[in-house]
């Protein structure tokens, strides 16, 4: 008994840090579950939100989910990314700092030249069009021909540049593409980009534990 009286202060430090881990723990596991949700909404929710900035140029937004590091194996596969694919390109998830995935839409016109001709094979003459290569600077079609009423191409090229910039605004991340094109915008998006955990030398009610038993100590 005159040793637990003797070291009361000791007793309910071990106490307070058994109680502030356990709520620790709760609320971390609260913060996982959250960020999952995030990821789910982003993939199910139209998030991207085109705008035209005061010289007319068409900016897509899109806002990034923010996980950490211990989330970000489910969080990859909610949002439709192949982890096996991943690792085939030599991409190891540990070292992925920000995800996305894009879907764009191009519209523009096509003119260009049709020649009728035919090939004769054996005793059969077959008759068909070939149509020109075409190219528009983002879009090029090569080897067209039509055969029985149906248009098919050899080959086909997209080409299409950009720049994306990752920006804080009010706690969130928010990626801006931007294409020199204002026929090409972003139609979906889903990003995810990745914040470090802090580790329990960062953890405030550990620091918090030591200045109370200092105190103690330090008073008696």
């Amino acid at each position: 008994m005159k040793t637990l009286k003797k070291y009361w202060w000791a007793i309910l430090i071990v106490i307070w840090l058994i109680v502030t881990f356990v709520l620790y723990k709760k609320l971390q596991n609260a913060k996982d579950e959250i960020q999952i949700q995030n990821v789910e909404l982003s993939t199910l929710n139209d998030s991207v939100l085109n705008v035209v900035t005061r010289n007319g140029q068409l900016l897509s937004k899109v806002q990034s989910v923010e996980v950490e590091k211990d989330n970000l194996k489910e969080a990859l596969y909610i949002a439709g990314f192949d982890l096996k694919e991943l690792r085939k390109d030599n991409i190891k998830k540990n070292n992925i700092i920000l995800a996305m995935k894009a879907e764009l839409d191009a519209a523009g016109t096509i003119t260009t030249t049709v020649h009728d001709t035919f090939e004769i094979v054996g005793i059969d003459t077959f008759y068909y069009s070939t149509v020109d290569d075409w190219t528009d600077g983002k879009l090029s079609l090569f080897g067209g021909t039509i055969e029985k009423k149906t248009l098919n191409f050899e080959d086909y090229k997209f080409n299409v540049g950009f720049n994306f910039f990752v920006t804080e605004e009010k706690n969130k991340s928010i990626v801006t593409v931007k294409f020199p094109d204002q026929s090409v915008k972003l139609i979906t998006a889903n990003s995810i980009t990745v914040v470090p955990r802090k580790t329990i030398w960062q953890k405030w009610w550990l620091w918090t534990a030591v200045g109370m038993a200092g105190g103690i100590f330090i008073a008696k």
